[in-house]
């Protein structure tokens, strides 16, 4: 819920309104609750409640310099190690990120970017890049989601989908990084231009 945009950054967490929904007991709740205040997900405010973590500058920040390192290096290792299964896969990507254009889909095209970034970190063969990146994932997850609200240059990110993964197929390393770097550097972009309007106290 709260990495689905469906608990927005700020929005506080009734218990008594999340055992309804889900129909489950008060101990897997708190112990969600306690999950995602370690993960950095949500808060908790002495005699106020439990919150939604905001995403502010700093944060946001934090995470996309994070992103930029260390999944510029997964995609230059992907390039040294791609397999045949992997090159299909990015094709068949690239086509459902033409298509999402085409279409105006915005969901279509969250669910092409969300796999492409985890086929080229599965594709990497660094166990303590995808384990670290997996610690992060409900963060990442996050940022992914609004970024994709936010997204008023569908095309634009496209077309640099599309170089990270013509790139990759070419075991082209340093074009590789280079193309995740300048992807994620202009999303953060993105997203900070736009998050104001998705949450407006951001």
């Amino acid at each position: 819920m709260v990495v689905a945009g469906r608990l927005l950054p700020g929005a506080q967490i009734v218990e008594e309104h999340i055992l309804r929904e889900l129909g489950v007991s008060r101990t897997p709740v708190r112990e969600a609750l306690q999950r995602l205040e370690f993960e950095g997900l949500v808060e908790v405010r002495a005699h106020k409640g439990t919150f939604v973590s905001l995403l502010d500058d700093e944060s946001l920040r934090e995470i996309f310099e994070f992103r930029e390192a260390i999944e510029g290096q997964a995609a230059r290792l992907a390039t040294q190690r791609i397999d045949d299964q992997t090159r299909l896969s990015l094709n068949e990507l690239l086509e459902r990120f033409r298509d999402g254009v085409e279409r105006a889909d915005p969901r279509a095209f969250h669910e092409a970017d969300t796999r492409l970034h985890r086929t080229l970190v599965a594709a990497c063969g660094n166990r303590r890049i995808q384990r670290t990146i997996e610690i992060l994932e409900s963060q990442i997850a996050r940022t992914r989601f609004l970024s994709i609200i936010a997204l008023t240059r569908m095309e634009k990110s496209s077309s640099e989908h599309e170089a990270i993964i013509k790139a990759v197929i070419e075991r082209d390393a340093a074009e590789a990084e280079e193309a995740m770097r300048h992807h994620i550097r202009a999303v953060y972009q993105n997203l900070t231009e736009n998050l104001p309007r998705i949450i407006p106290h951001a």
